[in-house]
């Protein structure tokens, strides 16, 4: 079987953590992102389910 590589990009990330977090399942997530279903229980398995901390620059000094 070949592997497709899918970049999500960050709107596409945050709209599937929103979903996720609503209770929706992937499948149903992956068909309204247009995605394959493997690429997004991909992104919340390998994040144990919990979606990322927003990222932050440090501070200048």
């Amino acid at each position: 079987m070949r592997r497709v590589n899918h970049q999500f990009s960050a709107s596409e990330l945050e709209s599937v953590w929103q979903r996720w977090k609503r209770g929706e399942p992937n499948l149903q997530i992956a068909k309204a992102l247009g995605f394959p279903p493997a690429s997004v229980w991909w992104q919340i398995r390998t994040r144990g389910g919990l979606a990322p901390h927003a990222r932050r620059r440090p501070r200048e000094r």
